[in-house]
């Protein structure tokens, strides 16, 4: 059953969701916007964040922040309370995030690149970008989804393979 419907109206099409808390949802979209969706008040979005490019993937940092990874391989950091301009911007590379991903048990923010890169962001706030872990396999080939619980991370690639890490 659809529990409500959201539209982002001329942002264009949405890349990714991630959810805040049972209330909020926050979506990206093809245009670079960030949307932050009320669950309760169907049919509007609570906030609005534009970025000079597309917006790939997103995921909940906080109550107050989102990380939002770009087409040219930006990591945005957007303060929900204040989201004139991003809090900072970062980047390890200029290809493409394709997943963004936090480990609830370590606070630790998983990136999945275009290239075939993949991993964890130490602190995501801090503005010095500090990379923990960097995963290998798939021969380079995109890596399309990384996901992560305690200590396992899943990622799938074009090869349609889920290799599973344990750390």
């Amino acid at each position: 059953a659809v529990v409500s419907t959201q539209s982002t109206g001329e942002a264009g099409s949405v890349n990714d969701i991630s959810i805040l808390n049972e209330s909020s949802v926050a979506s990206v979209t093809s245009n670079g916007s960030l949307f932050l969706h009320s669950l309760s008040n169907p049919g509007t979005a609570a906030l609005h964040f534009t970025h000079s490019s597309e917006l790939t993937a997103c995921a909940m940092l906080s109550d107050a922040h989102v990380l939002a990874g770009s087409v040219e391989g930006e990591l945005v950091t957007i303060d929900l309370r204040n989201t004139g301009k991003a809090l900072h911007i970062q980047q390890r590379s200029a290809c493409s995030i394709s997943t963004l991903c936090k480990d609830q048990t370590t606070a630790k923010v998983w990136c999945a690149q275009k290239d075939g890169e993949c991993y964890s962001i130490r602190s995501p706030l801090d503005p010095q970008l500090h990379c923990d872990l960097t995963l290998s396999g798939g021969d380079c080939e995109a890596i399309l989804q990384v996901a992560a619980k305690d200590n396992h991370i899943l990622t799938t690639a074009k090869d349609r393979i889920v290799r599973r890490y344990e750390l």
